[in-house]
Parts: structure tokens; C-alpha cells; sequence
């Protein structure tokens, strides 16, 4: 996969538009608890996804939605739910490609000080560059690594020319790894790009033909400067 950033836009048109968004707010992310799949938003939260849906829905230019895509976690359900509603006719589809990176089920709920929590994410920060590393039914880096590229597979071959992904900020950290760097992605390389998504943060994905230093190239582009003063 190929990648240029820049701060501008290009006036090439592209063959597809992925806005990459972050759940609002819930509860474990006031108290710092290891999150499950099915923690619902905080009223915060909503008010979050709501904002966000306003944005998207008052520029249908830059924005014109042809599908949300969301992880079937319930607080990117939620927030994608919320977006969707100020796209009538566009669908929104859950898929567990698109989940938060999983931690053991054994200390999802618990406080990030209990003791469980404290020696289980010792032994993960120990063996993170071993990318085999068996997080008991939590999630491998080779197998965390695995699904980003499957998740960009599944957005260049979908039909919308332009998707919302509401997704989690270490899966969407994921991502953008894999757009820099591909199969060659390293537990190493992902360290050194700690990029922090806020909740209901967005950053905006293109597939397409572009122009590079050396030449014509096609696929995936990172569009990190937020100019929503000038829509």
C-alpha cells in the first residue's frame, strides 16, 4: 500500500472516501475500567455523537454518506446509530471486522489499578513485541494486525464512494499503521505512532490514484488537517 501525507487537499478526485471515526464517551473511559463489548455511551457521550452527526449532516458536499460501517461493539453502535439518523436511506451495518483490539474477558469491568488488571497488563507490556503472544482470550498483535488489513481490504472493495467507519482509537491506530506500512507493520513501528484519537474524533481516508514524488501511485492517503473553520 502506498502513502502520501499532506495537509491539503488535491484536487484529483477520489475513488473513495472513508471518514475514520471514534465512539463517544462511556463510562469506562470517565473511571479508566477495561472496556467490554457491550458498554453503552454516557449521556456525554451522545451529546458527542450528536455534534458530530450535526457536522457531517450540514456539509452533504464534503460529506455525501453512501453507508455507515461500524464495529458491533455497543458504543460504536451507538454512535454510528445516532449519525445514521441525520442520513435517511443510508444503512448501518455492524460488523465484528471493526471491534476494539481485545483485552482478556477475565478483567474487562475491572478498575485499571486492581490488582488482576495491574499483573495481567504487566505480563501484555512485557511480551508486547512478541507478535504471537497468547493475551489468554485476548487478542495477538499478528492478530490485531491481521484485521486492520482485512478491515482496508473491506473499504477499498465496498461500493460507497464515500463511508463512515465508526470504529475505537486503538483499532483505528491499527489502520493508519497498516496504511504506512502494510504486511511490514512491527509491534516496533506501532510504538513509535501513539497517534490518540478523542472520542468522536474524526480523520478522513482516500483510495485513489495520486500523485507522489516519484510518480503516479495508487492507493490509501492520511488527511490529518482538520479544516472544518473553512466548511
Amino acid at each position: 500500500m502506498s502513502i502520501v501525507l499532506s495537509l491539503t487537499e488535491h484536487v484529483m478526485p477520489y475513488a473513495k472516501t472513508v471518514i475514520l471515526i471514534r465512539h463517544g464517551q462511556t463510562p469506562s473511559n470517565l473511571t479508566g475500567s477495561i472496556q467490554g463489548p457491550d458498554e453503552p455511551l454516557t449521556d456525554l457521550g451522545r451529546d458527542q455523537a450528536e455534534k458530530l452527526a450535526n457536522r457531517l449532516a450540514r456539509s452533504p458536499r464534503l460529506y455525501p454518506l453512501k453507508a455507515i460501517l461500524t464495529s458491533s461493539f455497543a458504543r460504536a453502535k451507538e454512535t454510528a446509530l445516532i449519525i445514521g439518523d441525520r442520513f435517511p436511506g443510508v444503512a448501518v451495518v455492524p460488523s465484528m471486522v471493526y471491534h476494539e483490539c481485545l483485552h482478556p474477558s477475565r478483567i474487562r469491568g475491572l478498575p485499571i489499578n486492581d490488582p488482576e488488571v495491574v499483573r495481567t497488563l504487566g505480563e501484555f507490556t512485557k511480551n508486547f513485541h512478541n507478535p504471537e503472544y497468547s493475551y489468554e482470550d485476548g487478542e495477538t498483535f499478528s492478530q490485531r494486525k491481521a484485521r486492520a488489513l482485512i478491515a482496508l481490504s473491506q473499504l477499498e472493495d465496498h461500493y460507497g464512494d464515500c463511508i463512515a467507519l465508526v470504529t475505537h482509537g486503538v483499532f483505528a491506530t491499527h489502520i493508519i499503521n497498516c496504511i504506512l506500512h502494510g504486511e511490514q507493520l512491527t509491534s516496533y513501528m506501532l510504538e513509535r505512532a501513539p497517534m490518540m484519537f478523542p472520542n468522536t474524533g474524526i480523520l478522513k481516508l482516500t483510495f485513489g490514484e495520486y500523485h507522489t514524488f516519484s510518480g503516479k501511485r495508487t492507493g490509501w492517503r492520511i488527511h490529518p488537517g482538520d479544516a472544518s473553520h473553512l466548511e
